[in-house]
């Protein structure tokens, strides 16, 4: 979809869902923005067909572990492994207001130590599971 490499650097973490209207999101870390967290929708329009979803770089420091995924009104939320705030767990969602049109859930680094993740058999766990669950589209 859109232009390969569309992205400003290198890119680690993408974790990519579909709203209601099968537009695609997708969230992961930029090297060539420190690291940080960007999350890019998928409009078509454009150089590239992709157009970032509030400011790109809008986590406070480097992160890890990015997932995304979208509440029931297709408001995308980004949880992630803040390296910044001790590896420990941070959600936020986008509101559209303010310089970065991010937000932090509750607040930065909630979670009392370090955050873990898990990519093996089953279905994919991290620390911020509580706040962000998977959600499954079926297509018909």
């Amino acid at each position: 979809m859109g232009t390969a490499n569309f992205s400003a650097g290198f890119t680690y973490y993408p974790s990519l869902v579909l709203d209601s209207g099968d537009v695609p999101y997708l969230a992961y870390r930029d090297e060539s923005l420190s690291g940080k967290v960007v999350v890019m929708r998928y409009t078509g329009n454009g150089a590239t067909g992709w157009e970032s979803v509030g400011a790109a770089g809008f986590s406070d420091g480097q992160v890890g572990h990015v997932k995304m995924q979208l509440d029931g009104s297709d408001v995308p939320y980004v949880g992630y492994t803040d390296y910044g705030g001790g590896s420990t767990a941070t959600v936020m969602r986008y509101t559209g207001v303010g310089a970065t049109g991010w937000e932090t859930v509750a607040s930065r680094s909630f979670s009392p130590g370090s955050t873990t993740y898990h990519d093996g058999p089953g279905p994919e766990r991290t620390a911020v599971r509580g706040a962000l669950r998977t959600r499954t589209k079926r297509r018909r």
